[in-house]
């Protein structure tokens, strides 16, 4: 018997299998410590596949599942994310989240549906397994700076593990479905999260002079740092600085005298990163400096790449 095409036979038989668990993770997505339901489907289909010695609750709602195959070998992990996002779904899909606010858009659902199908296929091939397979289901891997990882390594994820694999569903438009993508080095980037608060004075819009505005504080800062990426960081490395939040003001007719702004920087070298964070403060600071204003500001490191 040629186990490889064996393997690959059976794989496309889960096909119904795997599509049945992402739309049930897809309509039923939960944020990031909240993964009950979840963690809870999950414990439920390996229970159903059998063979896996199961451990709950590990690093909150994490999941590991180990499989002994029949030889002695080394132990290899598996890995996938369990969280959603807080975004409202307007896709109209038949299984379209049913949790208001939350979505699965970021594609735990599939690596979920994916981990599973590894596992009932691992288990099958239990006979011919030399070594053992551990299957990690991650709580809270969106929430930065500290994630589920760190939290279930400290609790015991990787002990004994030799080698572990993970993957990303991708939309590149140069990779179609079904094929995966490799690359040297890093391939996901350090992900830190940043929060400032731009402070300035409050008055009514007829006087002006009266208060210190924290808008105009603020769209200046979110202008200026555009410059730091093509400016200050070497044309061979990498980064992305991206603001999605900018709360400022609610009256119209009143100078805002608060500015909250929230982003992203992505890296790969730690000294960009170093960087990224002293110039952005710095830019901060200048432009506070310049417009009258006080500011915060929070830099919050994730993973690093």
């Amino acid at each position: 018997m040629n186990l490889k095409v064996e393997i690959l036979a059976q794989a496309k038989k889960l096909s119904p299998y795997l599509e049945e668990l992402y739309h049930h993770f897809h309509a039923n997505p939960e944020l990031s410590s909240k993964e009950i339901n979840t963690a809870n489907k999950i414990v439920e289909e390996l229970e159903k596949i059998g063979g896996y010695h199961i451990e709950k609750n590990v690093g909150g709602h994490g999941i590991i599942a180990t499989l002994d195959g029949a030889g002695k070998g080394p132990m290899v992990a598996l890995r996938a994310d369990m969280d959603a996002l807080a975004i409202e779904e307007q896709t109209g899909l038949e299984h379209a989240s049913t949790n208001k606010g939350v979505m699965h858009a970021c594609g735990h659902d599939a690596h979920m549906a994916i981990a599973l199908g590894s596992a009932r296929l691992l288990a099958e091939c239990k006979p011919y397994l030399e070594g053992s397979v551990r299957i990690i289901f991650q709580p809270a891997e969106e929430f930065v700076p500290l994630g589920g990882a760190k939290q279930m390594i400290e609790e015991g994820a990787l002990d004994g593990v030799d080698a572990i694999f993970g993957l990303h569903v991708f939309p590149d438009p140069h990779l179609g479905v079904g094929t995966f993508g490799f690359r040297a080095g890093e391939l996901m980037a350090a992900s830190d999260r940043i929060e400032i608060e731009i402070i300035g004075k409050s008055a009514h819009a007829a006087q002006p002079n009266q208060g210190v505005d924290a808008l105009v504080a603020g769209s200046q800062f979110i202008t200026m740092i555009q410059s730091i990426i093509s400016r200050n960081v070497d044309p061979l490395e990498s980064a992305v600085l991206t603001f999605g939040s900018f709360q400022c003001g609610k009256q119209y007719n009143i100078v805002p005298e608060q500015c909250i702004i929230e982003g992203t920087c992505r890296t790969y070298n730690p000294k960009i990163r170093d960087l990224m964070e002293l110039r952005i403060e710095n830019v901060l600071s200048g432009v506070c400096s310049a417009t009258g204003t006080k500011y915060k500001f929070k830099y919050h490191r994730g993973y690093p790449a």
